[in-house]
């Protein structure tokens, strides 16, 4: 066996979520809506040491109430290919993701290029407590309800097991 490589293997996980469904909703900003569906799927497969990548798409559309507009289009759907690194030392953590892809607002319009990246550095001091400092910019229409599709995040996260 001297000589010869290991035979390739791929480690990962997938994550879909559907949803159908008729019961009113209510949105983030108080809008009633009707008729909601949607998917998400994802598969993230270890293509080096620390590193995966992996195909991500998601779906949604609604039907709005009649009797109360909504300026947000009724279909939005993404797919984009995922890349995910991550490092840990010493209780010392970072994690790097990005996703370049494209994405359809409305239906019947033409796709256009859609990406995403974001950092996280972490400090860990037991099982289940952390302190991050994360942040992330986006053109992906689904993070933002403004017509500029150009979206920033910075964010502090604390968890405290018990």
């Amino acid at each position: 066996m001297q000589g010869r490589a290991p035979p390739a293997r791929v480690q990962g996980a997938a994550h879909v979520v559907a949803e159908r469904g008729r019961q009113p909703r209510l949105l983030s900003d108080e809008t009633v809506v009707v008729g909601i569906a949607g998917a998400v799927g994802a598969v993230l497969a270890r293509v080096g040491r620390g590193l995966q990548a992996g195909p991500f798409a998601r779906v949604m559309g609604y039907r709005t109430n009649p009797r109360h507009g909504y300026f947000a289009p009724t279909s939005f759907a993404v797919l984009e290919g995922r890349a995910v690194y991550t490092w840990q030392r010493n209780r010392w953590g970072v994690r790097a993701d990005g996703g370049l892809g494209g994405q359809q607002v409305l239906r019947g319009t033409a796709y256009r290029t859609e990406w995403h990246f974001g950092v996280t550095l972490s400090r860990d001091w037991g099982a289940n407590d952390a302190i991050a400092l994360t942040g992330s910019v986006t053109n992906s229409a689904g993070a933002t309800s403004s017509g500029a599709f150009r979206y920033r995040t910075i964010g502090l996260r604390f968890t405290q097991g018990l």
